[in-house]
């Protein structure tokens, strides 16, 4: 499987607002740009890192049974796990205080990500902290 293909395609259509895949690839090739400049490695490769770091193995899925509503975690397959690490890495920037580009709040949140001070990585653990919490329910797996 090439690994710079798929990214490059999930990441792009992560970005896809109103329709315009013109803007979303012009901010895309800025990013890798950017980390380009900065690391003087393959970009992909440092996104790939960024990924890794915050690609959830686990997540919880509602289960219904004896009227009750449980949270039960279960094992993600690897696309989805990739499929929500592009999504809270994109998200991130919406929620950025700056009002700059989206590349560049992007770009901030990959250099915080490889710092281990993202937000990312705090949606992370408090995923997993939920998971913790509710481990008592794995038995209603099907």
């Amino acid at each position: 499987m090439n690994y710079s293909k798929f990214l490059t395609s999930k990441f792009i259509s992560g970005l896809i607002k109103n329709g315009k895949k013109s803007s979303s690839e012009a901010i895309f090739y800025n990013l890798l740009n950017l980390l380009q400049k900065k690391y003087k490695s393959n970009p992909i490769k440092i996104l790939w890192i960024a990924i890794k770091k915050i690609k959830p193995s686990i997540e919880v899925v509602n289960r219904r049974k004896g009227g009750k509503i449980y949270q039960v975690p279960q094992i993600i397959k690897p696309k989805r796990q990739i499929k929500i690490a592009l999504k809270w890495l994109i998200d991130s920037q919406t929620l950025s205080t700056k009002k700059s580009s989206m590349d560049l709040n992007i770009y901030n949140e990959v250099n915080n990500i490889l710092l281990s001070k993202s937000e990312c990585l705090k949606k992370k653990e408090k995923l997993y902290r939920l998971i913790e919490s509710n481990r008592a329910f794995l038995h209603y797996r099907w």
